[in-house]
């Protein structure tokens, strides 16, 4: 029977992990590992949700054993990108997603949407965090059915040190990354926790280890290191030294290794659930009463949750100073959007523009005062419309209006926007042939871009508090997709002429024109 990967090598060769020395990706350990990981039983008419996706072979492994839908998760936009490329060469939008996003954001998002999956994958993930339980709490909430999850012995188990059974994490501050081709090294914390260190974790989670460790079939050429299985042994008939690579012996160099480097396991959800000693402290501090005629009584305030972000009257009255302070750009992108008008249509002045989140109106005014006749905006805010510069000309709905429009203008609006591909689609079913499309989002990014941009904003004068409550405000609210989504989303709903036109940090404005119709 042809190996599954090895029909699909793209998903091999474009994964620098292949290069490793200890556990290289090849065709036949990705399909070893997810035929044990996820076999076709419980992944039939699954929801996946995958953390750290890399290049989505998981998301190709799933959905052709007949799982209902897959998400992907992946940090680095490089992966992202091409594992966006890889899926939709394979399969339609509605089947799978791709988010270029951190975990821990993605799970609170999901958590605050109260969204479930029946199984969560989460390989290379865990020894990269050093607060492990945190981390599996969330992933907890999320999951219906199974958590399948890998990591890095201890060293000290490695090493003979410690018991295989020991219930311990070892913090680590030295790490290998694979990236561009390169294996560097980088200091920073994070942490490696022992499968029975896992097993207590999730047990008081609701989830129990059923079936010990997974092992995956092992490689059928014995002299490559296999990271999940216990097949290499240096000096041996089997695996003689002088037939492994360099590499591969400068990894088992002054050890006597008596595990493999990885272990794999699937946690299932279990009734049963143990109170940790934070929920018992929790419980009791809520139930507690001053007993003691002496002792002094204190007053305890629960910390209030933050709201989330909602554009009220208080948003409205201070949107233009709001917009200034927070949005990168912003005066210039809308002065680009009168611009490219000017330009496209040769200075018209009868064309019908319509602003998509109107907000206050200063957007139209721009086009007003430069003698457009013909300009509308659509607000899902009661409190903007009311707030507008020209709330006659402004309509309250969650839908675009659908009216022909030659210009349509939507800055930093769509990410907040559930089904935004329908809203796209929605906005070129309504456009006049030729029509312009300009749109400005704040789109997924890395970590560095993200200081950057708190920065900006520290810059002019917003302080600590604002930008953190802020922050936990728009959890749920504004959820951010890869730029690569909106150029192949736009390109497939029909745009064409699509370029990116302002940049910067993760703000994007794009400028895309409908087709011409034959």
């Amino acid at each position: 029977m042809i190996n599954f990967f090895k029909k699909y090598p793209e998903f091999v060769d474009l994964d620098v992990r292949k290069l490793r020395p200890h556990g290289p990706i090849s065709a036949e350990s990705l399909d070893n590992r997810h035929a044990v990981m996820l076999p076709d039983v419980i992944v039939n008419d699954a929801t996946i949700l995958d953390l750290g996706s890399c290049l989505g072979a998981t998301g190709h492994w799933v959905l052709s054993k007949g799982a209902k839908h897959y998400i992907g998760i992946e940090l680095q936009t490089e992966q992202a990108t091409i594992s966006q490329t890889l899926m939709s060469k394979y399969w339609p939008d509605n089947k799978f997603e791709i988010y270029n996003q951190s975990i821990q954001e993605f799970l609170d998002d999901a958590i605050s949407k109260n969204k479930k999956y029946d199984i969560v994958v989460m390989i290379g993930i865990i020894y990269a965090f050093v607060d492990h339980y945190t981390l599996l709490k969330k992933v907890s909430q999320v999951c219906e059915k199974y958590i399948i999850i890998d990591s890095i012995y201890p060293a000290s188990m490695l090493d003979g040190k410690i018991a295989t059974d020991a219930k311990i994490v070892e913090l680590i501050v030295s790490q290998h990354i694979n990236h561009h081709e390169e294996r560097s090294v980088y200091r920073g914390m994070s942490g490696r926790p022992s499968p029975k260190a896992l097993e207590l974790m999730f047990d008081t989670l609701g989830f129990k280890n059923k079936e010990d460790l997974l092992f995956p079939k092992p490689l059928s050429d014995h002299t490559i290191n296999d990271s999940y299985t216990n097949i290499l042994r240096l000096g041996t008939s089997d695996v003689p030294v002088e037939a492994l690579d360099s590499a591969t012996l400068d990894w088992y160099k002054n050890t006597e290794i008596k595990l493999p480097m990885r272990y794999l396991m699937r946690f299932e959800k279990d009734i049963a659930n143990i109170k940790t000693l934070e929920d018992v402290l929790y419980e009791k501090n809520q139930n507690s009463v001053v007993k003691s005629s002496n002792a002094i009584p204190i007053e305890t305030k629960d910390a209030e949750p933050i709201p989330s972000w909602v554009f009220d009257k208080s948003v409205a009255e201070r949107f233009q100073e709001e917009a200034r302070d927070h949005i990168p750009d912003y005066e210039r992108v809308i002065n680009l959007c009168l611009s490219y008008t000017k330009l496209a249509y040769k200075d018209r002045k009868d064309l019908s523009v319509i602003d998509v989140g109107s907000a206050l109106g200063f957007t139209m005014k721009k086009f007003i005062d430069a003698g457009y006749v013909n300009v509308h905006g659509v607000d899902n805010s009661p409190a903007m419309k009311e707030s507008s510069l020209y709330p006659d000309l402004v309509e309250i709905s969650n839908t675009f209006p659908k009216k022909l429009w030659n210009v349509v203008l939507a800055n930093w609006t769509l990410h907040f926007i559930e089904e935004r591909k329908k809203y796209l689609q929605d906005i070129y079913d309504s456009m006049e042939v030729n029509g312009l499309l300009i749109l400005s989002d704040k789109m997924s990014h890395v970590h560095e871009l993200e200081d950057m941009y708190y920065d900006f904003k520290r810059n002019n004068g917003v302080s600590e508090e604002i930008i953190q409550t802020k922050k936990q405000a728009l959890v749920g609210i504004l959820v951010t997709k890869p730029l690569q989504w909106y150029l192949d989303t736009l390109k497939e709903i029909g745009f064409e002429n699509i370029e990116v036109v302002n940049s910067n940090m993760m703000f994007h404005t794009i400028y895309a024109r409908k087709k011409h119709q034959l």
